[in-house]
């Protein structure tokens, strides 16, 4: 999943995170760099740490997004079968298959009901429905989601 799509799933904005790492790897790093002068006592080997350190908060920062997007699809692939269930019971009640789809979203699907919120109230606009659905799912990576929506709306 892209970076900024992961951080506006998480309710982060990408530019907020961009600043937040920054600041706390430069503090880490500086920490690390005044730690390792005063054991030392060489300005190049305190500004190699500081180097280092500032490259290793950065890593871990974006690793932790990773891992975070990678939980999500596990979250939408574990809230899948519960979804596909509400839809199926509002598409028997004689609900339209697009209606049936956003009211069938629960608070507790959590990335999936944001996600598909999302693209509804998008799909608002000149865009199709079912195009920005399946838009959506896509650039959530989910392999089940995008098999089970692309059959339902095609």
């Amino acid at each position: 999943m892209k970076l900024k799509k992961t951080l506006e799933l998480l309710g982060q904005k990408p530019s907020a995170w961009l600043v937040r790492t920054i600041v706390l790897s430069i503090f880490i790093s500086v920490i690390s760099a005044v730690l390792a002068y005063v054991l030392i006592e060489q300005v190049l080997f305190a500004l190699l740490v500081f180097l280092l350190a500032n490259l290793v908060i950065f890593i871990f920062c974006l690793w932790y997004v990773y891992y975070k997007s990678k939980q999500m699809i596990e979250q939408i692939n574990d809230v899948l079968p519960d979804y596909l269930e509400n839809v199926a019971g509002y598409i028997r009640a004689g609900f339209p298959p697009i209606l049936a789809l956003k009211t069938g979203l629960r608070e507790e699907f959590g990335v999936l009901k944001r996600t598909l919120d999302f693209a509804t109230i998008k799909s608002l606009g000149p865009t199709p429905a079912e195009e920005e659905i399946l838009k959506a799912t896509t650039e959530l990576e989910s392999e089940k989601l995008q098999r089970v929506l692309t059959i339902f709306l095609t």
